[in-house]
């Protein structure tokens, strides 16, 4: 990088470049989307920990359906192995 002294040639800057990289730089943040800045961190702690319990509650909720839904699972085969035996020695046959 060469650097120019002002005495050999004077360094002249054009507003309105300097107003459109500013602009761009401002919309690059904005697509970028960080959300608003000045929350507070006791704010964004709370709101996840909250988030974390609502998660958790809902993780508990999911494994109690999934084990509900496992025990009327076993219990329809059961039934239908009984339904299946009575069929077949309705139909003469024997097991």
């Amino acid at each position: 990088m060469k650097i120019i002294s002002e005495e050999t040639k004077p360094v002249k800057y054009e507003m309105r470049d300097i107003v459109k990289k500013i602009l761009q730089v401002l919309r690059e943040d904005q697509n970028l989307n960080f959300g608003p800045r000045l929350k507070s961190s006791i704010n964004s702690r709370k709101t996840l920990q909250e988030t974390i319990q609502s998660k958790k509650q809902l993780l508990k909720k999911s494994k109690e359906t999934y084990s509900e839904l496992e025990q009327k699972l076993q219990q329809v085969k059961k039934s239908n192995d009984n339904l299946r035996e009575e069929l077949l020695e309705s139909l003469g046959s024997e097991l």
